[in-house]
């Protein structure tokens, strides 16, 4: 017999999703609200194509798990965006949609498979795949990517997918398994700085690579000493010593962070000195 509270109890789940999504927008609402007025600067077209990517960055972040300041995650990539339009004055609309969707396929590949999928086989039951998440995430990571990139280069176009393609970060784990196999030990800090180092050779990747990695980077001023903070400096120090600082001293009239290159350095350097 089926169960009578089945239904009351799915509603209430359901209806407790809802308020927490509020709460997260309400959060991140003022945010929100002076990014949108940004992208007034833009064509009707292009804007169109920037507000369908914070949509859609909105539904597949939402319920992804709180950052450690407390900061509702879906704050983040909107953070990214608006740095590459304010911070540094890039009026690219594919970079900024690709700001948006910086973590998309690295996070949330699943949800992005799974709309691709359910608009090309409608007849297959795909919304069951959220249902068993981390098994077919672990098993079918490299598939979900290529069918998230699928759905980015559908919706957006190529420029978008190659950027956030050459943003996302590989599957690390997976990388030292297969390395210790061939008789090469490396850790993760060294495959994550070896990630930066190809990702920056394309300067509009860099771009967002790099307001991505200073926001992180430069959040290490407000952690207490201890482990987290340890953790930090071997990931985050190596890059700015060896990858930032060397490439934003050489970088030509070019590269799209040309005009800033010397605010960078200088917050760099500063940075490094007194946390790393």
């Amino acid at each position: 017999m089926k169960n009578p509270l089945e239904k009351p109890i799915l509603q209430s789940q359901s209806a407790s999703r809802q308020v927490d999504e509020d709460n997260k927008i309400e959060k991140i609402k003022l945010k929100l609200e002076q990014f949108k007025e940004k992208l007034n600067i833009f064509n009707e077209k292009d804007k169109k194509r920037i507000e369908e990517a914070l949509d859609l960055m909105l539904e597949i972040h939402i319920n992804q798990k709180d950052r450690l300041d407390g900061m509702p995650y879906i704050g983040h990539p909107l953070e990214i965006a608006d740095d590459v339009i304010s911070k540094f004055n890039v009026k690219d609309k594919d970079l900024i949609i690709a700001a948006l969707l910086h973590d998309s396929v690295e996070d949330q590949s699943l949800i992005l498979s799974q709309r691709h999928l359910s608009k090309h086989f409608p007849e297959e039951p795909w919304n069951k795949l959220s249902d068993s998440n981390a098994d077919i995430e672990k098993k079918y990571s490299i598939e979900l990517r290529e069918i998230s990139l699928l759905e980015i280069s559908e919706k957006f176009g190529l420029k978008v997918r190659n950027t956030v393609n050459s943003l996302s970060n590989p599957d690390f784990a997976k990388l030292i398994e297969d390395l210790k196999f061939k008789g090469v030990e490396k850790t993760k800090y060294d495959l994550y700085k070896e990630h930066i180092e190809r990702a920056v050779i394309d300067p509009d990747v860099c771009v967002i690579k790099y307001a991505d990695f200073a926001r992180n980077a430069f959040k290490i001023d407000s952690l207490d000493e201890g482990e987290k903070k340890d953790h930090l400096r071997k990931k985050y120090g190596p890059v700015i010593q060896d990858v930032f600082l060397p490439l934003f001293k050489k970088i030509d009239e070019t590269h799209p962070l040309y005009s800033k290159r010397k605010e960078i350095i200088k917050e760099l350097e500063e940075y490094y000195e007194k946390y790393y």
